[in-house]
């Protein structure tokens, strides 16, 4: 799928920053998101511990904690007790590169061939989820500061994770752990040639510290 066009927006994640006591509100059923949107993608390397009307939640009554868009979701036999709270972790600040001129992203699921000599159709089985994308920028040398306040570049250089966020501007937004794979320059000769920039990046999947996958996920 193609994320490009009036209203789209595109941003990288900086450096880890410490929070503590977030408000969260409920999203649906079981489900709660931190209040606070700009503190949403948490840092997998640091444990995040969630409360509950002032007491800490055991890990046993947690199915899930969503590292990509700051959202707890409590086990079915769990029931809460009061206001839920991060009360610490870290997030990754959000940085939005306002030279992008767009982006694509792909998503697809492994499906190797597991037919056996004796099966009479083809059989595949559906293994890993994996995730690429480009970024075209108005930045030819890559040389504006974004995430971090690194340059897009070092970024490269730096072979670092990071977060990209897609934002199309439909109320939802697609956000994958990744590193830069790879760059290019293009320019023209024509009237109506500008130089662009183009960095290609993969899906880097972590497991947080809780074991919570932060792959790929809308929100």
């Amino acid at each position: 799928m193609a994320l490009a066009g009036k209203g789209a927006s595109v941003y990288l994640t900086g450096a880890a920053t410490s929070f503590s006591t977030e408000a969260a509100s409920v999203v649906s059923g079981k489900t709660y998101a931190i209040d606070d949107t700009a503190k949403e993608i948490f840092d997998p390397a640091t444990a995040v511990v969630v409360w509950d009307d002032g007491s800490p939640v055991d890990a046993a009554d947690i199915e899930d904690i969503n590292m990509l868009h700051g959202q707890v979701t409590f086990d079915s036999g769990y029931t809460v007790a009061g206001s839920v709270t991060f009360n610490s972790g870290k997030y990754l600040p959000r940085t939005e590169i306002t030279t992008a001129k767009g982006g694509s992203v792909s998503v697809r699921r492994g499906r190797p061939d597991t037919s056996t000599l004796n099966t009479s159709a083809r059989q595949r089985t559906g293994t890993t989820i994996d995730a690429s994308g480009s970024l075209e920028t108005f930045d030819p040398d890559l040389g504006t500061a974004v995430g971090g306040g690194k340059t897009l570049l070092e970024l490269l250089d730096d072979d670092q994770t990071f977060v990209v966020e897609f934002n199309p501007g439909s109320g939802s937004v697609l956000r994958c752990r990744a590193r830069m794979a790879r760059e290019e320059m293009t320019t023209g000769t024509g009237e109506d040639d500008v130089a662009m920039g183009m960095l290609e990046w993969e899906m880097d999947a972590a497991t947080s510290q809780e074991g919570y996958q932060m792959g790929i996920a809308w929100g």
